[in-house]
């Protein structure tokens, strides 16, 4: 048995990946490994024009794209490691962090998912960590306040990102270009939600982990390199359209009777002030990207996913 499975969901970004690959094998010394590769559907060239299967990689080829969470669990039902790391491909390893994290969890006396620290492509620090999103960080969300009190736990969210400590903190969500955890817990947990297509997948993770195996922790202590929407573009309808749609999965299986129409009536809130600030201020200056910005976020008002979502007990 290896001591890691890496799973890499891959679609189009094929320097990236290969660029991801090569970092992860330049610094992994300590800890044996292999190399999962789960390509979906991409439109822009054939993977194996870029990767090779060798002893450490192995290459899925999927017939369509069936979303981020399914792909990373076709990937994980082929893992034979102790632990397994879910990693995006546009990451780039700068130590080796896999040994320092298998150490550590090695001997820790109870199960624990990890994220570790994740930098910008000009190495200034990338929010890592985040709180489960409840009724009032939606709200501050979507009226803006998150962004005037960014440190603040009250009203945002993604305040625990500040955490300038060294020790591991426990947190509720690390974020989905890295998550590390033992192939047992993974088992429990069944992997991920596949009702997540694109998006909010690790929130739901996550939130399992801690409510059913162990802690969720935050190790500062290494730390990647993640360029971030590399596949999906900053402002393309895809991104926004799988950000609203999974927004409301996440809330249909997490927020129990009346406060599922509050934080949906919340988020939809949000999509009109941003929908009319951004077309505003697209005019006035004469920006196409801000218009654009302004009419995705108006259509995001009319986006409900059709299907069966499983409510969390």
């Amino acid at each position: 048995m290896v001591d890691v499975s890496v799973i890499i969901v891959n679609f189009n970004a094929f320097e990236f990946i290969t660029k991801c690959i090569d970092s992860l094998r330049e610094h992994t010394k300590g800890v044996t490994y292999e190399i999962i590769v789960v390509d979906n559907c991409s439109t822009e060239g054939d993977i194996l024009d870029h990767l090779s299967e060798s002893d450490d990689l192995r290459i899925i080829k999927n017939k369509l794209n069936r979303g981020f969470g399914a792909a990373n669990n076709m990937g994980a039902a082929l893992a034979k490691g102790r632990y397994i790391l879910y990693l995006n491909n546009d990451t780039l390893f700068l130590e080796d962090t896999l040994s320092i994290l298998v150490t550590y969890s090695d001997a820790s006396n109870e199960e624990v998912l990890l994220g570790c620290k994740v930098l910008n492509a000009d190495m200034t620090l990338q929010e890592s960590i985040f709180l489960f999103p409840g009724l009032r960080h939606i709200f501050f969300e979507s009226i803006y306040l998150a962004k005037f009190f960014p440190r603040s736990a009250f009203f945002n969210f993604f305040a625990p990102s500040y955490y300038e400590g060294t020790k591991p903190i426990e947190t509720d969500v690390v974020k989905g270009c890295f998550i590390f955890l033992s192939a047992e817990a993974n088992n429990r947990l069944k992997g991920f939600d596949e009702d997540f297509f694109f998006y909010s997948e690790e929130t739901d993770l996550c939130r399992r982990f801690q409510k059913n195996i162990g802690k969720v922790l935050f190790y500062p202590l290494t730390s990647i390199i993640h360029y971030g929407e590399v596949s999906t573009g900053s402002y393309s309808w895809f991104k926004f359209r799988n950000v609203a749609e999974s927004r409301i999965v996440l809330f249909k299986k997490w927020f129990k009777g009346v406060r599922f129409p509050v934080v949906l009536l919340s988020q939809y809130l949000g999509y009109i002030i941003r929908g009319v600030l951004n077309l505003i201020a697209g005019v006035l200056t004469m920006k196409k990207q801000l218009i654009v910005r302004g009419w995705f976020f108006c259509k995001m008002l009319f986006i409900y996913p059709k299907g069966k979502y499983r409510i969390q007990e």
